[in-house]
Parts: C-alpha cells; sequence; structure tokens
C-alpha cells in the first residue's frame, strides 16, 4: 500500500467525518419550529396568564341583510373588532326559530355593547358602516 492511497483513504474519512459533524451543528433548534401559547420563556407553560386572551365573537341575529353590509370586509372587520357580527337567521335553524330566542340573544349582545361601547354603539357602527359602503364601493347615489 503506497502512502498515496493511504493519504487519500484518511483524507476521504475526515472530510465525510467533517461534513456529518458541520451538518449536524448547522441544524436549528426543534423549539425553534414550532409555535407556542407561551408569552414569557421563564414562566410555566400550563399557566392560564401566559395564553394570549381569546375573543368570543357574540352575534346578533336578523332575519334580513338590511343595513348590515353582509359579505363586505371591512364591515366584518368593523364588527370583530367590537367582538360581534351580523347573522342572518336561516328559516331551517332549529334553536332559533322562536322569536323569543332570538330577541333574548340580541338583547343580551346589544346590552354588552351597550355598557362596553357607550350609548351611541349603534350610531358609530352606522357610521363607520358607510365609511366601509364608500371605500369598497358598495354605496350608490
Amino acid at each position: 500500500m503506497t502512502f498515496y492511497s493511504l493519504f487519500s483513504k484518511i483524507a476521504t474519512i475526515s472530510l465525510l467525518l467533517l461534513s456529518i459533524v458541520l451538518t449536524v451543528q448547522g441544524q436549528d433548534d426543534i423549539e425553534n419550529k414550532f409555535p407556542t401559547n407561551k408569552l414569557r420563556s421563564k414562566t410555566i407553560d400550563d399557566s392560564r396568564k401566559n395564553r394570549p386572551k381569546v375573543k368570543n365573537i357574540a352575534f346578533i341575529y336578523k332575519k334580513n341583510t338590511l343595513n348590515t353590509l353582509y359579505g363586505n370586509p371591512c364591515a366584518l372587520d368593523v364588527t370583530r373588532r367590537w367582538r360581534f357580527e351580523y347573522a342572518v337567521e336561516d328559516n331551517t335553524n332549529v334553536f332559533f326559530k322562536k322569536s323569543f330566542a332570538r330577541a333574548t340573544n340580541n338583547f343580551w349582545v346589544k346590552t354588552r355593547l351597550f355598557f362596553t361601547k357607550g350609548p351611541w354603539w349603534k350610531l358609530v357602527i352606522k357610521k363607520r358602516f358607510k365609511n366601509c359602503q364608500v371605500k369598497t364601493g358598495d354605496a350608490t347615489g
């Protein structure tokens, strides 16, 4: 066996080992790959205060879509920021078939809006809906 063939074998093996070591060191941490609900690094994962708040969206049920801009993304964004949405009542919907159930649900949602957004919340929503109509071209006349 010559010195050249022995040197080439050692060089090949060392380059192979070096490339494996560099590949292993170049990998990212697995913790960076998966998102977590944890906001602070030195706290317990299971604690409820470390998770972001979930916004519950309430629904105001309507029989028709008059003055609700149903399907307009700007109007939907406005109402979702205020944590409610207009929904059209379906005739086949079993739970809201009775008008009393729909009225009580709408009463509680509107009461919550009254106390959280003020007594003029409906006028503010109408004004913002008009701005959305102008921006998106839904306004006529």
